[in-house]
């Protein structure tokens, strides 16, 4: 039996379901499979080179109609199977896991061994598979104690087109030499490959936590940056530190979340300076789950529709203060900023809400880019807007000089990643 017949025959027995769906006056057709190991994932990619299954594309996570794309065979891959540990090293904190695990899987397995993933993203993070995190590529507001996600990924096994295996990092930091192919795979929303299993740098399980809430009398976010701002250059350790703003009767009203965490001492000492630091503010100590809610992201799952820009703190605050009261009320969206990692999302309920929100918030940094008056955002030199649509979708905009080098080095690097343009054909860097 040739070898192209047997792919076939493979992908077919790992179809979960398929059908046709109408694209307008088009169809679709759709494929959704769930390999059970590495070498099964490989054999699904391997399609991309195989004639008797022409034009097809690939995305890493469970059927999204929105995603389809026309004259193309769609196929999203269902990674619930790969949920296997394959290595725990207790003394290194370090954990080799399949990515179809769930947070809520891995940290009920580290539970027993006192330790944890440093990463959250609210009350619904249980739920929230390994692959989705890696390719959204945000590690929820623990990173403001921790960093960004991809400080807690030491290694990546993927494949990549035509099912070639791409190893990269590893259990070892210091061995790994070149280029950082890992850093390129996270956050690429399956662009280049699809990790199956990943190196995860692990935390100690805190003893304890503590959690407090805060709101200007103004309801004034640009005052909750400017006390956040304080609270970072304290030298503070604190584990996070968010602005989000939250529905209460009809009307929005934005609160600064504060946690510090470790030895029971340490945190009473630190919640005294954060209660100084916090008292011009109405604020309160918060139970610890109510602060989870507070903090709940639509992040890595089909409803994750959002704008977010990446500035430095004081742009940030300048774009803040620049939004007047009838601007602010055009953005629909709930605005959420992580002051420590300069990042402003303004998350919506809809493609078209993200869209106009993209816009609007586009034609105002145009505008104050033009003027003349010296504030911060009249001389910024580097800032990125980016759309998200669901898990597939990502669209970036950068507003500064066009870089035709950047733009032509993230083509030249999907060519070699992807020379079939067959993996995830919805995520877009180039701006």
């Amino acid at each position: 039996m040739a070898a192209d017949s047997v792919t076939i025959d493979l992908f077919e027995s790992l179809i979960v379901r398929k059908g046709v769906q109408a694209l307008g006056s088009v169809e679709a057709s759709w494929f959704e499979v769930k390999p059970r190991c590495s070498e099964e994932l490989s054999a699904v990619l391997r399609l991309s080179s195989t004639p008797d299954f022409p034009n097809p594309i690939f995305f890493p996570g469970l059927l999204d109609f929105e995603a389809l794309q026309e004259g193309k065979q769609n196929v999203f891959i269902d990674f619930s199977a790969l949920t296997a540990v394959r290595e725990h090293v207790e003394s290194d904190l370090v954990i080799a896991c399949e990515t179809g695990l769930t947070i809520g899987q891995l940290n009920e397995h580290l539970r027993a061994f006192g330790q944890r993933f440093p990463v959250d993203l609210g009350t619904n993070a249980n739920n929230v598979a390994l692959i989705d995190l890696l390719l959204t590529g945000d590690g929820g507001y623990l990173e403001t104690g921790f960093g960004y996600l991809r400080s807690q990924i030491l290694g990546l096994e993927s494949v990549y087109s035509q099912g070639l295996v791409l190893k990269s990092g590893g259990r070892v930091v210091k061995n790994v030499t070149g280029f950082d192919v890992t850093k390129l795979v996270l956050g690429s929303r399956g662009a280049f490959a699809f990790p199956y299993l990943a190196y995860l740098r692990l935390a100690a399980i805190p003893e304890a936590v503590a959690s407090f809430s805060a709101q200007s009398k103004s309801n004034d976010s640009t005052e909750l940056l400017a006390v956040s701002a304080r609270l970072l250059s304290s030298g503070l350790p604190l584990s996070a530190l968010e602005i989000v703003e939250l529905e209460n009767q009809g009307n929005l009203e934005c609160r600064l979340i504060v946690q510090v965490e470790g030895p029971a001492q340490l945190v009473a000492d630190l919640s005294a300076q954060i209660e100084v630091e916090l008292s011009g503010f109405k604020f309160q100590i918060i139970d610890n789950l109510e602060a989870q809610k507070v903090l709940t992201y639509a992040i890595a799952s089909a409803s994750d529709y959002c704008v977010e820009a990446a500035a430095s703190l004081s742009l940030l605050r300048a774009l803040l203060e620049s939004l007047s009261n009838k601007e602010r009320a055009q953005l629909r969206g709930k605005l959420r900023v992580r002051p420590a990692c300069g990042r402003l999302y303004l998350h919506s309920s809809s493609k078209q809400q993200v869209d106009s929100d993209l816009e609007l918030l586009t034609a105002i940094l145009r505008s104050c880019r033009q003027s003349a008056d010296g504030s911060a955002l009249a001389s910024w030199e580097a800032l990125t807007l980016a759309a998200r649509y669901g898990l597939f979708s990502s669209y970036s905009r950068r507003l500064s000089a066009p870089e035709p080098a950047a733009i032509s080095l993230y083509k030249r690097i999907k060519e070699k990643f992807d020379p079939g343009l067959c993996l995830n054909p919805l995520a877009n860097f180039a701006g």
